[in-house]
């Protein structure tokens, strides 16, 4: 994951896409923090939402592009990145999150990001 990658959000926050500003450390794996800015807000209930354009949040990687090797000999592979966004105590904002999140995040100890997540890969 490079600087200025634009990235989906996969919680109820209300932002839409985020692009990456700085990674906290040069990790690629799932679990991992970057600094993000705020893109596109969703279209509906805009009005509700207490997120704007060009705010900078820090954000947990949940989902990435590239293959992911396990122990097993498994290798996966999503077609996009994705991330949740967080607040300054480093927890999640939305109260939800869409779709699939790897089974390595909840070997990384991040147990309120696997807790809001229904499914696993």
């Amino acid at each position: 994951m490079l600087l200025r990658t634009r990235l989906n959000v996969y919680d109820n926050s209300g932002a839409k896409t985020v692009q990456c500003i700085r990674k906290t450390k040069n990790r690629k794996t799932p679990g991992s923090f970057i600094l993000v800015t705020v893109n596109k807000l969703r279209s509906k209930n805009r009005d509700k939402i207490k997120l704007k354009k060009g705010a900078i949040f820090l954000a947990q990687v949940i989902r990435i592009s590239q293959f992911i090797n396990r122990k097993t000999g498994l290798k996966l592979k999503i077609d996009s990145s994705g991330v949740i966004l967080l607040n300054r105590q480093q927890q999640p904002i939305g109260s939800r999150i869409f779709g699939i999140v790897f089974k390595e995040l909840r070997l990384s100890k991040h147990f309120k990001t696997v807790t809001l997540s229904g499914n696993f890969i």
